[in-house]
């Protein structure tokens, strides 16, 4: 008998998370039976819980690129605002 057991967490946002597990079962056996008999075959599965625990580390490394795009200068409060792009 086989069994395989996935699990993936998908998220798209620090606040909404989407769970899936897939249990997926086979059985793969021979059943010897003589002629002129019949015989009946069955399988049982009991699942149990499983509960498990996990942790993610993410690193990003690499350079960054900072380019000042624009200056706009706001008279009215003596502030200078620049526009920048950050490249990963």
């Amino acid at each position: 008998m086989k069994a395989g057991f996935k699990h993936e967490m998908h998220f798209s946002n620090l606040n909404e998370n989407c769970q899936t597990e897939i249990l997926t079962w086979g059985v793969d056996s021979n059943v010897q039976v003589p002629p002129h008999y019949s015989t009946e075959a069955s399988i049982i599965i009991e699942e149990m819980n499983y509960k498990g625990s996990y942790s993610v580390v993410t690193k990003l490394s690499g350079n960054v690129t900072i380019s000042i795009r624009r200056q706009v200068k706001n008279s009215e409060e003596n502030r200078i605002f620049v526009y920048i792009s950050i490249t990963i």
